[in-house]
């Protein structure tokens, strides 16, 4: 790769292949190949399947299979799994509750309702605009609940 961009060779410099082609995977928001998954790591394609292999195996993420290829994504259940341990870890089982109310107001429709905690949990200092609100209100509730 001689000419990759300073910060590719940085990356390089201070992590893994594996940690790269994880970084990668996790990351996708859709199927890809292992060859696509190995030019954005700066791996060859054998490091990043082999990689690959491993986090399939580890249920990070899975594999989509068609005539001609092998596909990796993420795994949704990771991924919830990684959220709700993240909510667990860093929330008070009061706040968790509090949030949880939130959620379910949310659902329906009631966002006036919401506490001040959960509004700056979920959107920092500044609200968002509306079609901004309801995206973020969906993709909180699909992370915890899965629906």
């Amino acid at each position: 790769m001689e000419d990759s961009p300073r910060g590719v060779e940085a990356w390089k410099e201070h992590t893994t292949a594996f940690d790269r082609v994880r970084s990668i995977a996790e990351a996708l928001d859709q199927a890809r190949s292992a060859k696509y998954i190995a030019e954005e790591a700066a791996v060859s394609e054998t490091t990043a399947h082999n990689h690959l292999k491993r986090l399939a195996e580890m249920n990070v993420i899975r594999t989509v299979a068609d005539e001609n290829a092998t596909y990796y994504e993420p795994d949704p259940l990771y991924g919830r799994f990684r959220t709700l341990r993240g909510l667990i870890e860093n929330h008070t089982h009061q706040e968790l509750l509090e949030l949880k109310a939130d959620l379910q107001r949310a659902d329906r429709g009631l966002y006036k309702n919401s506490t001040k905690y959960t509004r700056r949990l979920t959107y920092g200092h500044g609200r968002p605009k509306p079609k901004q609100q309801l995206k973020l209100w969906n993709s909180l509730r699909m992370q915890v609940t899965g629906n």
